[in-house]
């Protein structure tokens, strides 16, 4: 029996690697079989010889093709196997379980939806794109190991972080001391974890356990290098014509900013060497002369009126009063804004004539 080929105007092009073994056809929507090959469509002639095979389209017999708009609106397939999805899948969990086995969630949490995997840091850590993990089947086995395994929350993680930054600082070393209690300023500059995390239940028991396993020390203050950073502090602003920084709605100098500026922890200036020569500093260069809390709130009692009267909607951030971006707005600190009662009265004064004017 010989085979004729005819060549379809309208066929789908099937890419090669999805093309069936040799020998195998393709089973068309009726449940026939017959060989494919790129765009052409093998048939079986009859025994009449070669070339007398016909076109059953010729006859109007279309019951073994698609037809032209059956064929156009042919939606895209997912080319991918059983086996291809079960092998992303071993993936995706030999990645949960060696979190599980390391003592850590499953999944990674993203760090701003809560409740919701990292897609990305997942991805990254089995080598896959983004967005093979946004199909329905493996989406919902990402559901799956959620459920049994957990999500890491972005508190969990900055708590792992700082555990682990703890551990690898102080592990073969002795921790600095206070007095009786672990030197968290002293900490916190070795380790880069801020000092509300340091305070936290867990870091003060790793704490109490590495003082038990490697004993403490008590750093020894260089009381001089202190006194010298700040004079060089003092000599660079003299030099440029600038004095030193004042504190928010305060006259005196801001600590916090000189503390930073020269590399020590703010509260060394509760100290009476440091305490003294902060206030020589401030009388020989003098303090930075800002507004006053009463000025800053008449300013922005009038800032408000304008935005009232041009209809302006108080800058929001994620369903909140947008501070920083009034403050930008303004230049008055954000902090200021929040913690002064006139201000608050101002800004829900706006918030309430905005909101009345989307009702009329």
């Amino acid at each position: 029996m010989k085979t004729a080929t005819h060549q379809s105007d309208h066929a789908l092009s099937v890419p090669s690697r999805l093309a069936p073994p040799a020998g195998m056809g393709t089973i068309n929507n009726h449940g026939s079989r017959g060989g494919a090959v790129g765009n052409h469509v093998i048939t079986q002639a009859t025994e009449g010889g070669e070339g007398d095979s016909e076109d059953p389209r010729e006859n109007g017999q279309q019951g073994m093709y698609d037809s032209d708009e059956t064929i156009a609106k042919a939606p895209r397939r997912d080319h991918r196997v059983a086996w291809q999805f079960e092998e992303l899948e071993g993936r995706i969990t030999g990645y949960a379980l060696s979190r599980v086995a390391g003592g850590l969630k499953g999944l990674p949490g993203h760090p701003k939806a809560a409740g919701r995997p990292a897609l990305e840091q997942i991805a990254d850590a089995v080598d896959l794109l983004v967005h093979d993990l946004f199909h329905p089947r493996i989406r919902r086995h990402l559901d799956a190991l959620a459920a049994l395994h957990g999500i890491e929350t972005p508190d969990e993680k900055a708590q792992r972080l700082a555990l682990a930054q703890i551990e690898r600082a102080y592990r073969h070393q002795r921790v600095p001391v206070r007095g009786r209690r672990p030197h968290l300023s002293a900490i916190s500059l070795a380790t880069g974890t801020p000092l509300p995390r340091l305070k936290t239940k867990a870091c003060q028991t790793l704490l109490e356990d590495l003082i038990a396993l490697n004993g403490v020390e008590r750093p020894e203050v260089d009381y001089d290098a202190e006194l010298d950073c700040l004079a060089a502090y003092g000599a660079t602003l003299q030099a440029a014509g600038a004095r030193l920084p004042a504190k928010p709605g305060r006259s005196g100098p801001s600590v916090t900013r000189i503390a930073k500026a020269i590399g020590i922890t703010s509260h060394r200036f509760a100290r009476p060497h440091l305490t003294t020569a902060l206030n020589d500093l401030a009388r020989k260069i003098g303090v930075e002369v800002g507004p006053t809390i009463i000025e800053d709130a008449t300013r922005f009692a009038a800032f408000v009126d304008a935005r009232i009267a041009s209809g302006e909607p108080v800058p929001t951030w994620r369903g909140a009063i947008g501070y920083r971006a009034i403050a930008a707005m303004t230049g008055i600190e954000a902090q200021r804004i929040f913690n002064h009662p006139g201000m608050q009265r101002d800004v829900k004064r706006w918030l309430a004539a905005h909101n009345q004017d989307k009702t009329t």
